[in-house]
């Protein structure tokens, strides 16, 4: 059997590429701003780990006041738009923010493609207050301490400590990403 990589080992390529298939696929979806962003990158790692036992792009997420930060990802971007990978827009009619959208087209892997598209589904088919409640309330993130990084072995927990009446309420169901063994390995 082969071990579990958990400390997160960033692949830059796989994450430049996962990033801009998130960008293409959410580029009419105005409320997705960054903390959407990384909550469907989040997702996507750490369903992706839960799933398949391996990390899909290693990036390396901190707990901030109880959510996920991607580490790196203003340098990430920063790359990818000299590279002309990725383009940055900062206002917006009515609102100064930050957004980025993909001037490549990328394909995930299917059985990578499954669990991204789960995570861009429940991020644009939900208000952010409610994604917020279920992400500070996954296990992964309930866990780590502000300003840590978290670890990916705690997708293994997920269940084990979650708060319930957070899911369903007539909103999109969290898939693949939450449907990790709730009993530790």
């Amino acid at each position: 059997m082969t071990e579990r990589i958990s400390k997160p080992a960033l692949k830059p390529d796989k994450f430049k590429k996962t990033l801009c298939y998130v960008l293409r696929e959410c580029e009419n979806a105005r409320h997705i701003g960054m903390p959407g962003l990384f909550s469907i990158l989040y997702l996507s790692d750490f369903g992706y780990y839960g799933a398949h036992e391996e990390q899909l792009t290693g990036m390396a997420y901190k707990a901030v006041e109880n959510m996920p930060v991607p580490q790196g990802f203003g340098e990430i971007t920063n790359q990818m738009v000299k590279e002309n990978m990725i383009g940055r827009a900062t206002r917006w009619p009515g609102r100064s923010m930050v957004q980025f959208g993909a001037l490549v087209k990328t394909m995930p892997e299917k059985k990578e493609k499954n669990i991204i598209d789960d995570a861009i589904g429940f991020v644009k088919d939900n208000d952010l207050g409610y994604v917020r409640d279920i992400i500070k309330n996954d296990m992964p993130v309930l866990a780590t301490k502000n300003g840590q990084t978290i670890d990916y072995e705690l997708v293994f927990y997920r269940g084990a400590g979650r708060k319930t009446g957070a899911r369903g309420c007539g909103r999109q169901p969290l898939n693949n990403f939450l449907h990790a063994s709730s009993e530790p390995l």
